[in-house]
C-alpha cells in the first residue's frame, strides 16, 4: 500500500479518536449540569444580603441574613429561619452546623464605627440559643469555629483555644503548659487531652502570622493521617 494512503488513513483514525473523546467530553459535562443546578437560599424579609458559611448531610445550611443587621439564619426547605440573638447583643450570625442540626455561631454588638464591642459565641439546639462560656477579659476577642456530632464546640477566648462541652470549657493546651499562646501559628490536632503537631508543606516553615502585602503566602493543605506501607 502506498505510504502517502497509510498517512491518510492514520489521519482519518486520529480525527475520529479525536472527535469520540470530545463527544464523551461533553456528554460528561452535560451530565453533571443535569445533576447539579444552582440554588438561591433567599433572605430574611427587609434584608438585602445573605451569606451561607456550612451545611450538614441533611442539606440545612447556615449563615447570615443582612440588611443593617447581622442576622443567624438556617435554610430549611428552602426557606431562612433567623435564629435570633442573645440577651442584651443585637447581632449574630451562624459559622457550623452538625449531624444533629445543632449550630454554632456567634452574636455581637458593635460601635457607631462597625467596632466589635462585645461578642459572644452560641449554640442553638432545637430553638433554644445557649451562650458559650469565655473569658471575659476581651469580650470582642471570643470566635467560634466547629461544632462535631458529639456537641463539642471549638473556640477561642482571649487568643486561647478551648474545647465546650455541656457548659465546661476545657483548655486546649500541652499537658504541663498554662496557655496555647505563641509567637507562631501551628496546626494541631486535639484528641484524648494532648495536643499533636499536623507539621508544615515540605518546604515551609512556621512562621509569624502575617498579612499577604507583607509578602507571606499561605497554602491551603490537606492532612492525612499516615499509614502503614
Amino acid at each position: 500500500m502506498p505510504r502517502y494512503l497509510l498517512l491518510a488513513i492514520a489521519f482519518v483514525l486520529v480525527l475520529v479518536v479525536a472527535g469520540a473523546v470530545a463527544r464523551d467530553r461533553a456528554g460528561a459535562q452535560a451530565d453533571a449540569q443535569a445533576a447539579w443546578r444552582l440554588v438561591g437560599l433567599g433572605i430574611l424579609r427587609g434584608d438585602r444580603y445573605s451569606f451561607a458559611a456550612a451545611l450538614n448531610g441533611s442539606g440545612q445550611v447556615v449563615g447570615k441574613s443582612e440588611g443593617g443587621r447581622n442576622r443567624a439564619v438556617v435554610w430549611r426547605n428552602g426557606k431562612p429561619v433567623a435564629l435570633g440573638v442573645l440577651p442584651g447583643l443585637k447581632e449574630s450570625e451562624a459559622v457550623a452546623v452538625n449531624e444533629r442540626a445543632s449550630i454554632v455561631g456567634e452574636s455581637f454588638s458593635e460601635d457607631k464605627d462597625g467596632s466589635i464591642i462585645r461578642r459572644s459565641g452560641f449554640v442553638w439546639r432545637a430553638g433554644k440559643m445557649t451562650k458559650l462560656g469565655g473569658l471575659g477579659r476581651q469580650p470582642s476577642e471570643v470566635r467560634v469555629y466547629a461544632i462535631n456530632n458529639r456537641d463539642q464546640v471549638v473556640e477561642t477566648s482571649d487568643d486561647r483555644g478551648f474545647l465546650w462541652q455541656k457548659g465546661t470549657m476545657t483548655p486546649l493546651v500541652q499537658p504541663g503548659s498554662k496557655t496555647s499562646r505563641g509567637g507562631r501559628d501551628r496546626a494541631f490536632l486535639w484528641q484524648r487531652g494532648k495536643m499533636i503537631d499536623l507539621g508544615v508543606v515540605p518546604g515551609d516553615r512556621p512562621g509569624r502570622r502575617k498579612l499577604p502585602y507583607q509578602g507571606r503566602l499561605y497554602r491551603a493543605v490537606l492532612w492525612t493521617p499516615r499509614t502503614s506501607s
